[in-house]
């Protein structure tokens, strides 16, 4: 399993923010479709080992411990889990470097709006989850630190 701290997740969002910006620039400027092809490759390559990390190292644990409290809290994360989930798998696939040239207006939209609910996600994380599983003893705060409770 891998070990999630705070302290990386931040600096994953961090990664995804600097990703996220430099992908939104590149529609508002002249139309590159093989530079913002490019750039959504590195956004989700980054995106996927963050995902891997926070699957192993951080919802399981958060998803027994809220099991263990109670099935309304469970259900109540689950669906936060859920809810918060963006759709990038479909519109990754979808917007091909052929179609983002010959449809980049609408590649623009589409990616501004993608866009703002993975990093409304991002938020959720920041604000909500990292502090309940460092507060539980979950993840560490710091990647050196590992775990010194299993959960309270």
């Amino acid at each position: 399993m891998t070990t999630l701290s705070v302290e990386q997740a931040i600096e994953d969002h961090d990664e995804l923010l600097v990703i996220a910006a430099r992908l939104r620039d590149a529609v508002r400027g002249p139309v590159a479709p093989q530079a913002a092809h490019s750039l959504l490759r590195i956004f989700h390559e980054a995106l996927e080992r963050h995902r891997e990390r926070e699957v192993s190292g951080l919802y399981e644990q958060l998803l027994r411990y809220a099991k263990s409290r109670s099935s309304e809290f469970s259900s109540m994360l689950e669906g936060m889990l859920t809810k918060a989930s963006f759709d990038w798998v479909p519109y990754l696939s979808h917007w091909t470097r052929e179609r983002i040239e010959t449809e980049w207006s609408k590649f623009g939209e589409e990616t501004w709006e993608v866009l703002d609910r993975g990093l409304a996600r991002l938020c959720l994380e920041n604000e909500i989850l990292y502090p309940l599983a460092l507060k539980r003893g979950l993840i560490p705060l710091r990647t050196s630190e590992g775990l010194t409770t299993g959960g309270s």
